[in-house]
């Protein structure tokens, strides 16, 4: 604010998201003695005369918010930060200013596009939730990025709804292993195992890293993986066969849930001239709770399936 010495008063201009009253402390001096006082601004909104009010947007805080594992839920407008107006004005609507990269924010069932703005009404009846990944899990597992509205303005500032997701179990998930495709099979000959997906029960916390391995076994019989393909999944070697000659009787690999059953898929047994072969299945999951495994440098939780072909 500038002083004018003549007039003797204080001009100046409040940026536009001032805080209403403001508390103003003036000093004056002689140069030998000072005093001061303090006063409490308080402005009209009519004062520049065109009659209409001059609305100052609202502001907000950073939130926070946890969630169950597995389980949508609706967000409430208590979620959205601290809201403050400096005309009273009560909340009107959420601007979502950026998207959560892990789980779903959804508005009446269909997901929220970039920038949306939702009405306050709707939040409070239900109508925007946040639906995590099947299994995932995690602190800070996703951001929401919001601005929030008077019914006039938005607040100038971006701000940060983080979603917390708790495991409702610590118990390992059931892992299990669909029964072998192959009722018969020729002598010396290599016979595809599955035709389909065989791994279930599994839903890995892809935000924290976790994997599924998968360890086959071979009695009576070998392994290979067809033309040595494994798709996205990573071949283990160390204390394991060859993938591709035929001779392996223990192949393992890893990856998340889909890559792994794109393996199986590509996985083919023999059993020589043996009557019969008998494959061992491990599916392992990432656990820092459960055993070490040296080779790869992961944690593991155990689920077996044992079957013949």
């Amino acid at each position: 604010m500038i002083f004018d010495e003549n007039s003797r008063t204080l001009t100046g201009t409040p940026p536009a998201n001032a805080v209403m009253p403001l508390n103003l402390k003036v000093t004056a001096s002689d140069g030998s003695a000072t005093v001061d006082d303090t006063f409490t601004l308080t402005l009209d909104p009519l004062a520049s005369g065109s009659g209409t009010p001059t609305n100052v947007a609202p502001s907000s805080t950073n939130d926070s918010v946890t969630i169950l594992q597995n389980t949508t839920t609706a967000l409430a407008l208590t979620d959205f930060g601290n809201y403050d107006d400096a005309e009273g004005a009560a909340i009107a609507a959420v601007q979502i200013t950026s998207l959560p990269a892990h789980g779903t924010l959804q508005y009446n069932g269909g997901n929220v596009i970039l920038n949306q703005s939702i009405p306050a009404v709707d939040i409070t009846s239900g109508n925007l939730q946040f639906v995590p990944a099947a299994g995932a899990f995690g602190n800070n597992y996703a951001d929401i990025g919001f601005k929030v509205g008077d019914g006039v303005a938005f607040s100038s500032n971006a701000y940060t709804l983080s979603v917390d997701v708790t495991q409702t179990t610590s118990s390992p998930t059931p892992v299990t292993f669909a029964a072998s495709t192959i009722t018969t099979s020729a002598a010396s000959a290599f016979t595809h195992v599955y035709s389909s997906d065989p791994l279930t029960g599994f839903a890995p916390n892809t935000v924290n890293g976790e994997v599924v391995k998968v360890v086959v076994d071979a009695t009576g019989g070998t392994i290979r993986f067809d033309s040595g393909s494994i798709g996205g999944a990573t071949l283990i070697t160390l204390g394991y066969g060859d993938p591709i000659n035929g001779s392996a009787t223990s192949l393992a690999f890893q990856g998340t849930l889909a890559e792994v059953n794109a393996a199986l898929q590509h996985l083919e047994a023999s059993r020589g001239i043996n009557p019969s072969v008998s494959l061992s299945l491990n599916a392992v999951t990432s656990s820092a709770s459960s055993a070490y495994n040296v080779a790869n440098q992961h944690y593991y939780e155990i689920g077996t399936f044992t079957g013949g072909i």
